[in-house]
């Protein structure tokens, strides 16, 4: 009805079907619709088999579907997500239609569409698709700074009509920066984050605590210990590391868990970090570039020539750019000086590991500041210590439970 962790639970141990109605003719998928449960509603619809999806339009014996129950308790968000799935079931073609296409076109108008997308609003964790537009968008960007660069500034296929040829040390700078912007992008894109599943070497050891972890739960003698077991993900059956998060549009926990850009259409976190603000950075150095060598064709190109307008706002288009790049460089600099994920410092408030007790009292201490030089050498060069909570830090903590290993969960 309203625990994600008891309803993980069951399901993990094969204790809950979703499909099975109790004596009021309700499924799990009736009751947390009718509480209003969100999450657990995603859970559901998650975990069922497409063959099983047709539980959505179940009636129970008073003739209601979840989304009867949604709309008589005034639940509209699970009522949203309940049409949405819905709607998908009934008309693929026509979902697609209206979430693909109007989707994009209503997300484009959208400020907080575009903080979710810069990673300056926590509202990202209610995605649960792969937003295309924004990789399209940067693909095409490319494209255009391609066609600028080696069809107007520097013409190769007509090169007596270019009129920058005295600036060629500048426009080899410009063609580096670019080229290392396409390079950061790729690696960002291509390279996986450090998703805690079968490819991580230590994945037998989070799944072991996992399941120690329920035992530790159905014990009614540690109940004290409650608030120091470790996190778990009943999605992927691990006990979350320090730092990490479940990322809903992969499916997967991930280590040191950034945030999703859809920029770069892959999630951000420990062994992607380093590529992505690399890619920030190049992005900024090449985009000012560019800028500069705008201008100095424009004005060029003016003396003896109409104003070249379609030339002026296709270069417009990339200019502008520079103001959300520069702001989130400025954003993940910030975060890098002070050793804080995006996600971390949205919930900073969520993670009791940075608020150990000190003199009886609460106080926010980052246990993995290593100072501005270390912070930023942990963020290029990540290991296994850059998510593992310090011993003594643990110890501020006061954790009764102790600390976890490689054999699983210790009590002290």
């Amino acid at each position: 009805k309203g625990s994600i962790q008891v309803c993980g639970l069951l399901h993990f141990n094969q204790r809950l079907d979703f499909t099975t109605p109790d004596a009021y003719g309700q499924t799990p998928l009736h009751l947390a619709s009718l509480r209003g449960n969100t999450a657990v509603v995603r859970y559901i619809l998650a975990s069922l088999p497409t063959s099983k999806k047709d539980v959505l339009f179940l009636k129970d014996k008073n003739q209601r579907t979840p989304l009867d129950l949604a709309i008589y308790k005034n639940r509209p968000t699970v009522e949203a997500v309940l049409r949405e799935a819905m709607t998908a079931i009934r008309d693929p073609r026509g979902h697609f239609l209206r979430k693909t296409l109007l989707g994009n076109i209503r997300d484009c108008l959208s400020w907080k569409t575009w903080r979710i997308w810069l990673g300056l609003s926590s509202g990202g964790g209610d995605m649960d698709e792969p937003i295309r537009f924004p990789f399209y968008f940067v693909l095409s960007q490319y494209a255009v700074h391609l066609v600028f660069m080696f069809g107007i500034f520097a013409p190769v296929t007509n090169a007596g009509a270019g009129i920058m040829w005295d600036k060629a040390g500048w426009l080899a700078w410009n063609v580096m920066t670019m080229i290392s912007t396409w390079f950061c992008f790729f690696k960002t894109w291509t390279t996986s984050p450090g998703y805690v599943d079968g490819s991580n070497p230590k994945i037998d050891k989070w799944r072991r605590l996992y399941e120690d972890t329920l035992e530790a739960y159905a014990d009614e003698t540690k109940a004290a210990q409650m608030d120091s077991l470790p996190q778990l993900c009943h999605t992927c059956h691990v006990a979350r590391p320090h730092r990490s998060k479940h990322c809903r549009i992969t499916g997967k926990c991930v280590l040191m868990f950034d945030h999703y850009c859809p920029f770069v259409d892959n999630t951000v976190g420990l062994n992607n970090y380093k590529w992505f603000l690399s890619f920030l950075i190049s992005i900024n150095v090449s985009i000012l570039s560019f800028i500069i060598t705008f201008v100095i064709y424009l004005r060029r190109y003016w003396r003896h020539n109409d104003f070249p307008w379609v030339t002026f706002f296709a270069g417009l288009i990339i200019s502008v750019i520079l103001f959300p790049v520069a702001t989130m460089l400025i954003y993940h600099a910030q975060l890098t000086m002070v050793n804080l994920t995006t996600n971390e410092h949205m919930n900073i408030r969520k993670y009791k590991y940075f608020y150990p007790k000190v003199d009886g009292k609460r106080q926010y201490k980052n246990p993995w500041y290593k100072g501005w030089m270390g912070n930023a050498m942990e963020k290029f060069f990540p290991t296994e210590r850059s998510y593992t909570l310090p011993e003594e830090h643990a110890s501020l903590l006061g954790n009764p439970l102790g600390r976890t290993s490689d054999r699983g969960l210790e009590l002290t």
